[in-house]
């Protein structure tokens, strides 16, 4: 539950359609773009699902520490920064989507790659108990 009401919130902050007309929404924001932007979030539960689950065991902390005073704070803190950070990649590959239309992805998908990178960090973390 906690997962759906995290991926709502990101597609919330996305703020797709803010300030464009509906027709160039639909020759920008297509299937591909709403799977890009979908991934992006999943990963990034993905990496702070499995970061608070390791972090139940006070052997491991934050490692991160851009990140580490957002993770102290809990979940909300953590959801809402990177809510933002997902919010302008999205709103960054929607620019590039408009004026370069094969390079859009760049920075979603690298995004998502560092998340899905640290998520699976986490859950080794988790098995070397």
């Amino acid at each position: 539950m906690r997962a759906i009401r995290a991926i709502a919130l990101i597609c919330l902050f996305t703020g797709f359609g803010a300030g464009a007309s509906f027709a160039q929404q639909k020759k920008v924001i297509d299937k591909k773009f709403w799977a890009v932007g979908a991934g992006l979030a999943l990963a990034t539960v993905y990496d702070y699902e499995t970061t608070f689950s390791t972090l139940n065991n006070r052997n491991y902390k934050e490692g991160n520490p851009i990140m580490k005073p957002f993770v102290d704070r809990g979940r909300p803190a953590v959801y809402a920064v990177n809510g933002a950070i997902n919010a302008a990649a999205m709103l960054a590959a929607y620019k590039l989507k408009k004026n370069h239309p094969k390079i859009w992805w760049v920075i979603p998908v690298c995004l998502a790659a560092g998340h899905v990178f640290a998520g699976t960090s986490n859950l080794r973390l988790a098995r070397s108990r």
